[in-house]
């Protein structure tokens, strides 16, 4: 998936950061955008990719881009339309963060 046409309203830079650290920003900053906008996340951490993917599905949002540049991810995610702001709202997992 290419991402090079898509212009994010927010970049969130977790390069240097380690689990759960990334997914925990990157929930933080969906929580606080509004419903269509795109946030760009990049990272090296190795689980970023696949637990960046499986939160954004769980609350609803879409991966439209992901790209591989040597050991970092980047990833294109645009918010869903469904306020998931309050995470004691959210059944699907124990952690309030997730």
């Amino acid at each position: 998936m290419s991402i090079n046409r898509n212009r994010p309203e927010r970049t969130l830079n977790c390069v240097g950061m380690h689990c759960p650290e990334p997914v925990l920003r990157a929930r933080i900053e969906l929580d606080r955008m509004a419903p269509g906008e795109l946030l760009e996340v990049l990272s090296d951490d190795p689980e970023a990719e696949e637990d960046i993917k499986r939160l954004a599905a769980r609350l609803g949002h879409e991966v439209i881009g992901l790209e591989h540049e040597e050991d970092k991810i980047r990833l294109l995610i645009r918010r869903g339309g469904g306020n998931r702001s309050d995470p004691s709202k959210d059944q699907h997992t124990s952690s309030p963060y997730l």
